[in-house]
């Protein structure tokens, strides 16, 4: 928890908020009056940091080795005399994995690469070897200059709850790990396959190959460009593909080891809290960047926070105000501590006005009760679609201003967000690692909607769920949960994990209870039969019409089903054919409840399937139109929930509970609390409006 020492907080108890200011384009580029009026906007709106765009650039390096400053430096340098008299601090996004590849038409200087990787045609690209020891070093030089010999006493710094001095640190961000198509790149990746598989008659049994030695593989043979036509008959060429992706793994965990090391080396007082990606974790609607390397988990304990910018839009780019809490719960579970910076994308234009459906105080509510204990955002101005935020309307910085100082108060005021670990989601690491939306869309996303369905349906019961990783499965996170979501991961055969595996069985056997979605690639280990069905109408209490990514029956054993506690009992049955779509297992002490269809992503979905015309007269509906889904009806059988608020996230602190309206319509309070910290001015303790949010401390 970092508590601003910046001038502009006037002494207050202000959690550390930063916004990235970027001068790419014009008028910030070169108009001074411009910048200024920006700075002193920033500054009222609450915010007491910025973030500069400035990355490991050539003319940065030269500016840092002669005093030479090109146009964009000096007007850094600028930006930076006008915070210092604000008292607002300097932060900066020191790197990015080959300068700027977004834009480099925009840039006047390239980016400063001591050793480019090499393409399939021999030629360099723009990119980084990171496994290269000079280039890390040059990467740690940069960003220590730009503290030491940019900011200076200019630097934004904080403390924390224990008194320590902090210097925030916006580190890293969107990384890619690049092959290198020469000696020095095969050599790095056929080291790291002998280590993965140290016989090569099991990378040919895989691979479908016939290599006699690991150091006869070319390396263009065995990192393929996937197409969609490997996704739709994946094989040999998606194990390959998927031993590419965890040496970029791997590759980025070694990277960011040595790299966060340089630097704590010669800044002690850092406070490295990351952002992994500007466009979301597990649902990015735009740019995907699950291809580049990342894992949270493993570069989480480098960081002192790891973090990434999150927004209320699906995989879909639809508004859902549940995606800022649910990408949260992934980075609270992937945080070595408790205190968490939390990332959110303000400045957001393409595709979708996001923010007129859903408000900025709603998503920083969100992100208080999912654990944030201080912001930064993206952002004010400049590249690509972050360039808006300064274009907005006064009533809509009025909003986000009013956000920061309910959240400094409410901060202080609500003590420690419980964890109560009563449900968890399995994070869907091979499809995540595996999958590529431009190549397997409708697949792609589903998986991640389905997590998202799952996530709102447990916080539409009051139940707020956390994500676990297959690791921390292995680890024995599951002992103190009582349910898991096992969601959407249709790519899991690729990345099979038995040890996990043997864990989940063993978590039903003790008591556990799981929801298996269709498309989940883990019925097997409970000796579930699925067989993939035809599109149809589920007879439950109510009959359910959907739209899923898959359709799948089991074998219900009717002939010869007891119902029994050792047995398979019927939940619903498809209309047609009266073949089981949902059934549920008992195993020891415990049962899974096996979905034919994906329940989150259809839960989650802004469109529903009518009526087939076959059905006649009779009247189906959507999971999110009947009076309880089976989840909800799980759920509450448990006896981990006795109410059902459909839109309304309730979070519990040790000194009160959060409630968030996340609905356009007012939500009458269960017990009046006219003491409330409230979002909402004029909030009478009683209806709380739509879009906002209040805390109620216990008395």
């Amino acid at each position: 928890m970092l508590y601003s020492k910046d001038k502009c907080t006037g002494g207050s108890k202000r959690p550390h908020f930063s916004i990235w200011f970027g001068n790419f384009f014009e008028p910030y580029f070169s108009d001074k009056e411009k910048v200024r009026q920006a700075i002193e906007e920033i500054k009222e709106m609450g915010f007491n940091s910025i973030i500069l765009d400035s990355k490991l650039w050539e003319d940065f390096t030269e500016f840092f080795e002669s005093g030479s400053a090109s146009p964009y430096v000096a007007m850094q340098q600028y930006i930076i005399e006008l915070c210092r008299d604000a008292g607002l601090g300097i932060n900066f996004l020191t790197l990015f994995y080959n300068g700027d590849n977004l834009y480099p038409h925009i840039r006047d200087s390239a980016p400063d690469i001591t050793n480019p990787v090499i393409d399939r045609d021999g030629k360099p690209m723009r990119g980084y070897r990171m496994w290269d020891h000079k280039q890390i070093e040059a990467m740690v030089h940069h960003t220590v200059n730009l503290y030491k010999l940019l900011a200076k006493d200019a630097a934004a710094t904080a403390v924390d709850e224990n008194g320590e001095h902090k210097v925030p640190c916006y580190f890293y961000h969107s990384p890619v790990v690049m092959p290198s198509f020469d000696e020095d790149g095969r050599t790095v990746y056929i080291e790291w396959l002998k280590t993965r598989y140290k016989d090569i008659a099991v990378l040919n049994e895989k691979y479908k190959s016939s290599y006699k030695d690991f150091d006869d593989i070319p390396l263009n043979e065995i990192w393929p460009v996937m197409s969609a036509e490997d996704y739709k008959d994946p094989g040999s060429r998606m194990y390959m593909h998927a031993d590419n992706m965890l040496f970029r793994q791997h590759t980025m965990e070694v990277f960011f080891a040595r790299l966060t090391q340089g630097v704590r080396d010669q800044l002690p007082d850092i406070y490295l809290y990351d952002c992994l990606s500007q466009w979301k974790y597990l649902m990015p609607d735009w740019v995907e960047i699950s291809e580049r390397g990342l894992d949270i988990w493993r570069l989480g304990k480098y960081l002192d926070c790891p973090s990434f910018y999150t927004l209320p839009a699906d995989a879909y780019g639809e508004p859902n105000a549940y995606v800022v809490p649910c990408e949260m719960a992934i980075l609270r579970s992937a945080s070595k501590n408790k205190d968490l910076t939390g990332g959110l994308f303000l400045g957001r234009y393409l595709f979708n006005d996001i923010y007129s459906y859903i408000t900025p105080v709603e998503v920083i509510a969100s992100a208080f009760g999912a654990g944030a204990n201080d912001l930064f955002f993206y952002g004010y101005n400049g590249l690509d679609d972050g360039g808006n935020f300064g274009k907005w309307s006064s009533e809509k910085k009025l909003n986000v201003k009013c956000g920061l100082d309910w959240f400094s108060k409410v901060r202080e005021a609500a003590g420690r967000r419980l964890s109560k670990k009563q449900a968890a989601i399995l994070f869907p690491y091979a499809s995540f690692t595996l999958d590529n939306r431009n190549l397997n869309d409708r697949a792609f996303r589903a998986c991640r909607n389905d997590c998202l369905g799952y996530y709102q349906q447990l916080s539409d019961l009051g139940v707020n769920a956390d994500f676990v990783s297959p690791g921390q499965v292995k680890a024995d996170a599951l002992k103190d949960y009582k349910l898991l979501i096992l969601p959407s991961n249709p790519l899991y055969k690729y990345l099979a994990d038995e040890e996990m595996e043997r864990c989940l069985k063993s978590f039903v056997e003790n008591g556990g209870v799981i929801i298996a979605s269709a498309s989940c690639g883990l019925h097997g280990v409970f000796n579930l039969k699925a067989d993939p069905h035809a599109e149809d109408s589920i007879y439950w209490e109510e009959i359910i019409t959907e739209y899923s990514a898959y359709f799948y029956a089991f074998d219900d054993m009717e002939r010869g089903n007891t119902g029994d506690d050792t047995g398979i009992k019927t939940i619903a049955r498809y209309g047609k054919d009266g073949r089981a779509a949902i059934c549920e297992k008992r195993l020891g002490r415990g049962r899974v409840l096996a979905a034919g269809i994906d329940m989150g992503t259809c839960y989650c979905e802004r469109r529903h399937k009518p009526v087939p015309v076959e059905y006649g007269k009779e009247n189906h509906y959507p999971l999110t139109v009947i009076p309880r889904t089976p989840v909800e009806w799980l759920v509450m059988d448990m006896g981990l929930s006795d109410s059902i608020e459909r839109g309304i996230e309730r979070i519990e602190f040790e000194k009160g509970l959060l409630v968030i309206n996340h609905t356009s319509y007012d939500y009458r309070l269960k017990v009046p609390a006219r003491y409330g910290i409230s979002t909402f001015e004029g909030f009478n303790g009683t209806l709380l409006p739509g879009h906002h949010s209040v805390f109620i401390p216990i008395k």
